[in-house]
């Protein structure tokens, strides 16, 4: 994730595999890290290290795409990642050893990002960059293909 983040402008429009935790609510969904943060910066605005999911049918895809979202795949991989956090003596083992944050999704997908983002400045004089998913808080987006695995990070605690 960092990787793609750093070097955002050349990975635009390509297909990338990339990992990370995953955070969601009614509003969206994101891969995020804690691995790099201040990875994307604007001359006054550091981004959080964050890439919005989007779904190929969204219309907020900045990009055409040729694939469909394989649904079985997600589907296999949240049946691991059921597993890895359902109240078993595995999900008690790694709660003992590793924090949530250590599971981590591997989503492929089209990225998408921009080179310049529109700032949008409030009559108090606060400022907002306008970037993807809701309230447009990440410098970047993953339109998702599929998601191929889920693992828990040997590095984290």
């Amino acid at each position: 994730m960092c990787e793609v983040l750093k070097d955002r402008l050349a990975f635009d429009g390509k297909i990338v595999t990339i990992r990370g935790h995953t955070t969601g609510t009614m509003e969206g969904s994101w891969l995020d890290s804690d691995a790099c943060p201040g990875v994307v910066k604007d001359a006054d605005y550091v981004w959080d290290t964050l890439i919005s999911l989007e779904s190929a049918g969204s219309a907020a895809k900045i990009h055409a795409i040729d694939f469909e979202e394989d649904f079985a795949a997600a589907d296999r991989a949240e049946r691991k990642y059921r597993n890895l956090t359902k109240r078993t003596p595995l999900y008690f083992w790694l709660r003992s050893r590793k924090s949530e944050r250590c599971v981590e999704f591997i989503i492929t997908g089209q990225f998408g990002t921009r080179r310049e983002f529109t700032k949008m400045t409030y009559p108090n004089g606060s400022f907002l960059y306008l970037g993807f998913g809701h309230g447009g808080q990440a410098p970047a987006q993953l339109v998702v293909k599929s998601t191929d695995d889920v693992v828990v990070r040997t590095d984290c605690r």
